[in-house]
């Protein structure tokens, strides 16, 4: 899976991103970040939830980009 690592990657305000849950993901040994949240400020995402995520690897300090 490949997504934009740059923090200046715009965003398309037209999709709403919302009610996600994650529970209960463990990824072990990763080279790239474990994952990516992208948004809007026009049209913010809302009620995302991470539950039970655990992530080892080589940017572990890292974590997921938001």
């Amino acid at each position: 899976m490949l997504y934009p690592i740059l923090k200046d990657c715009e965003t398309q305000p037209l999709v709403t991103v919302s009610n996600i849950v994650l529970r209960n993901l463990t990824s072990k040994n990763g080279l790239l970040y474990p994952g990516l949240i992208r948004c809007n400020a026009s049209n913010p995402c809302t009620n995302i939830v991470f539950e039970d995520v655990q992530y080892t690897g080589l940017l572990k300090n890292l974590g997921y980009i938001c």
